[in-house]
């Protein structure tokens, strides 16, 4: 084994009850189509004229993704990219 810290970080969700797992389910779902739909708006800005990928435009998903993962959370994926 290296020692390299690792690039990912594995938890494991136990849900107690049926509602706290769908709710979880939920919640991670929201994740990626989220952060592929930023990383879309970035890549298409890339090849826009300016070519500057941090003026794309992503603020519009927060309206739609802020409801089930919270706005700090969108904010936090779209600064993390």
């Amino acid at each position: 084994m290296s020692d390299r810290p690792q690039r990912t970080n594995t938890y494991t969700a136990d849900p107690v009850s049926d509602r706290y797992r769908e709710c979880l389910f939920d919640w991670l779902a929201a994740h990626a189509p989220l952060w592929n739909q930023i990383t879309y708006r970035r890549r298409q800005q890339y090849f826009d004229e300016d070519g500057d990928v941090w003026d794309a435009e992503y603020t519009d998903l927060y309206g739609e993704y802020a409801p089930i993962l919270g706005k700090a959370t969108c904010q936090q994926l779209a600064r993390k990219q």
